[in-house]
């Protein structure tokens, strides 16, 4: 296993999470591939509410 859980046991996981009354993830780009599988994971689950950092722009950006 290389740390990366399957995407069904993490399936397993936020449905437990949601029973249990968690309804706020928190992710960054920093994180990996995490965004990618939220928006995958969770697109026919809207009671998650996500947060996620970016990083800031210049003043010329």
């Amino acid at each position: 296993m290389d740390g990366q859980p399957e995407l069904a046991t993490i399936e397993q996981i936020f449905h437990k999470a949601s029973t249990f009354g968690v309804d706020l993830l928190d992710t960054a780009s920093g994180y990996g591939e995490s965004e990618a599988l939220l928006g995958q994971l969770l697109i026919d689950q809207p009671s998650f509410k996500i947060i996620t950092k970016t990083i800031p722009l210049g003043k010329d950006e």
